[in-house]
């Protein structure tokens, strides 16, 4: 078709109303895009000077995407790379702190004060998942870790995982890689760290699978009254997954925005999932705790455990707390909004302000605990 053809065509075309409308609507839709993109683009470059750190660099290491794969293969577990950030800034030599880390097979990682003789101690304390349990600032003196290290400096300190991991993490990968003896043969205190977010992987909510990490949790379902593994999250919902993944990559990314969001802002409190849910996804989720909780005492038979709530809303989840107590679980909350001021919202990394903070808050947990013992 010649231009002058196209453009009569066109001009015929543009009288009805119809074209018209379409045509803006289309033009719209275009300048929308466009613009969306633009953002898009501007938000991720500023956002990778923030990250570079932590998720490019561990993006672009062979070593460590061999690692995620084993790990991906041998516990359905997803990858963390703050862990992997901090096991390889310590391989390279170039930080300089006080508690030593290092990260078994497994991905657990054990943070014992480099002071101590651990040969001549006869307790431990164990700290297991949750959001901000180890430092992310791993060159400040001032760390969480270091100051738990030096209050208990008469007990051994083990720290595994961080932040999405949750009970149901660590109940699948105490079934492959059991404590070791050296630990077995200590007595002490199980502290298991969790938020809102733990609670909601266990249940398999859409918006905590979205991420690559959380997608290839360990999903769990109660059959006949017994608590049984049913697979990775990804391989039951392979057809949500498929269709997430084939979405162009900037609906992706406004999802995942929402979905952040919508984590963040949708229970402030536990006792506020315990009015969402129902009674039996409830009874999974204290399932899920007390299975782990039982694992535990029969691998460390001295050892208390105590699950201790991070919890970000203004009160207490005392209903939460309560319900608990039918399973024979021990349920014990620290406020942490007034950290807020410390956290950085970019990288989710407390300063060392923060982690000051947190010590102030969790030691009287440890403390009250072992004096009860």
């Amino acid at each position: 078709m010649k231009p002058k053809q196209f453009y009569n065509l066109f001009r015929q075309s543009w009288k009805s109303k119809l074209f018209r409308l379409t045509s803006y609507l289309c033009l719209s839709i275009i300048c929308l895009s466009l613009s969306v993109s633009i953002y898009s683009i501007y938000v991720k470059s500023k956002k990778s000077l923030i990250y570079h750190d932590e998720v490019i660099y561990n993006r672009e290491s062979s070593k460590i995407k061999k690692r995620r794969e084993k790990i991906n293969a041998a516990m359905g577990w997803g990858f963390n790379f703050s862990q992997s950030w901090i096991q390889e800034a310590t391989k390279a030599g170039d930080v300089i702190f006080r508690a030593k880390i290092t990260i078994d097979e497994f991905g657990r990682r054990i943070v014992p004060n480099n002071t101590l003789n651990l040969n001549q101690r006869k307790k431990h304390l164990i700290i297991t998942g949750g959001s901000y349990v180890l430092s992310q600032n791993v060159d400040d003196q001032d760390t969480f870790t270091n100051l738990i290290a030096e209050v208990l400096d008469d007990h051994h300190i083990y720290v595994y995982g961080g932040w999405w991991y949750s009970p149901a993490h660590f109940l699948r990968r105490f079934e492959v890689a059991p404590i070791t003896q050296e630990i077995k043969q200590d007595s002490g205190l199980t502290l298991v760290v969790f938020n809102k977010a733990h609670l909601l992987g266990i249940l398999g909510d859409s918006c905590y699978l979205v991420h690559e990490n959380n997608f290839h949790s360990p999903s769990f379902e109660m059959k006949s009254n017994k608590l049984v593994y049913a697979g990775k999250w990804s391989e039951i919902f392979e057809k949500r997954y498929r269709v997430m993944r084939n979405l162009p990559n900037l609906l992706q990314n406004i999802y995942t925005e929402y979905c952040w969001n919508f984590l963040e802002s949708k229970y402030h409190n536990l006792d506020e999932i315990l009015g969402e849910y129902t009674r039996e996804q409830m009874n999974l989720i204290f399932n899920v705790f007390k299975a782990y909780k039982n694992i535990l005492e029969k691998q460390l038979p001295k050892t208390k455990v105590i699950f201790l709530n991070m919890n970000w809303g203004k009160k207490p989840p005392s209903k939460f707390i309560n319900a608990a107590k039918e399973y024979q679980l021990q349920v014990k909350s620290i406020e942490m909004d007034n950290l807020n001021t410390d956290l950085n919202p970019d990288t989710w990394h407390l300063n060392s302000e923060g982690e000051k903070g947190l010590a102030k808050l969790i030691l009287p947990v440890i403390y009250d605990s072992m004096d009860a013992e």
